[in-house]
């Protein structure tokens, strides 16, 4: 959870604004998938896909590239080892929306 309070976009309405530089919301992302390697939790699953497609808070310029990387790698340690037989996560469509953001989707 301490991880969660380093990436502005999963904090709750009711929390203070806080300033994080884009590298530590980026650290935070790789944290958090190494911290749930292999495990496929569903609201982690939907938490990295969901920041995959958003740019960091704050300067968006500058740290959309590793924010998107550090999502993405975040996502693949999560997911390690399950392939396709992941239970409960079919309806997310991992796979198609990992497609759509190659292809330069948002």
């Amino acid at each position: 959870r301490m991880c969660f309070l380093h990436l502005p976009t999963r904090h709750p309405m009711s929390f203070p604004e806080i300033e994080l530089p884009p590298l530590v919301q980026s650290a935070a992302l790789l944290a958090v998938g190494l911290l749930y390697q292999g495990t496929a939790q569903r609201l982690i699953v939907e938490t990295l896909l969901s920041e995959l497609g958003k740019s960091p808070e704050g300067d968006v310029v500058s740290g959309r590239e590793c924010y998107a990387l550090s999502a993405g790698i975040a996502l693949g340690l999560a997911t390690l080892g399950r392939g396709h037989d992941s239970m409960g996560l079919s309806d997310l469509r991992v796979a198609e929306r990992l497609r759509h953001f190659i292809a330069g989707g948002v």
